[in-house]
C-alpha cells in the first residue's frame, strides 16, 4: 500500500491533504538546500498547517457528537472509536531484543 491508496482520516479534506504533500516538498526543499531561508518556509508552514489540521480535526467531533446528543449509544460509540482508534491491538512485545506477539510466547521465556 502507498501513500495515495491509503485511507485519509474523515476530516482531512482534498485542501488539507494537498497542503501536506506541499510541507512534503517544502521539507524536501530544506533538506536539499539547508540554509535559514529555507528553514523558515518549511517551519512556518509546518507549523500553520499543524494549527489548521488539529481545527479541523476538533470541527469534525465536535459536529458528531452534536449530531449525536440525543443517542447516548451513538455518542458511547464515538468515544469508543475515539479512544481505540490510536491504539495497535498487534504490537509486539520485546524480551530480550527477541519479539514476542503472543501471551504463550511471553510465558514460555526463561525469567532471568
Amino acid at each position: 500500500m502507498n501513500k495515495k491508496n491509503t485511507p485519509r482520516k474523515p476530516w482531512i479534506t482534498k485542501g488539507l491533504a494537498n497542503s501536506c504533500v506541499k510541507k512534503e516538498r517544502l521539507y524536501k526543499a530544506y533538506i536539499a538546500n539547508s540554509n535559514d531561508c529555507n528553514r523558515e518556509k518549511y517551519k512556518t508552514y509546518r507549523n500553520k498547517l499543524t494549527k489548521t489540521l488539529r481545527a479541523a480535526e476538533k470541527d469534525y467531533y465536535i459536529k458528531k457528537f452534536d449530531a449525536a446528543t440525543h443517542d447516548m449509544k451513538k455518542t458511547w460509540q464515538l468515544l469508543k472509536r475515539i479512544l481505540t482508534e490510536n491504539k495497535s491491538e498487534n504490537m509486539p512485545v520485546r524480551i530480550e531484543t527477541r519479539p514476542v506477539s503472543t501471551v504463550q510466547g511471553c510465558c514460555l521465556q526463561p525469567n532471568t
